[in-house]
């Protein structure tokens, strides 16, 4: 289910300001399309379920210096962390 930009908006800010429930929200977003392309990019299973993990957990430490402005923005950012 697509979540609409109001409601995609306020789980990014909200997550970016400590709510753990608002970061599983995200995470299960998005843990399969960056799962994969890491599956893709590295061709291993162990390895793509290791590095998708470091994603989350930097996305995580990193989200409070993040300024949303879109979701495309977001996006980008999520993946540079890839």
């Amino acid at each position: 289910m697509e979540i609409g930009e109001s409601a995609f908006r306020t789980i990014v800010e909200e997550s970016a300001h400590g709510s753990t429930e608002k970061f599983k929200e995200l995470y299960e977003h998005l843990v399969d399309r960056v799962y994969s392309y890491v599956r893709y990019r590295t061709h291993t299973e162990d390895t793509a379920e290791d590095l998708t993990q470091d994603v989350f957990v930097g996305l995580w430490g990193s989200l409070p210096s993040f300024s949303y402005r879109s979701r495309a923005e977001f996006y980008a950012y999520v993946f540079q962390i890839v």
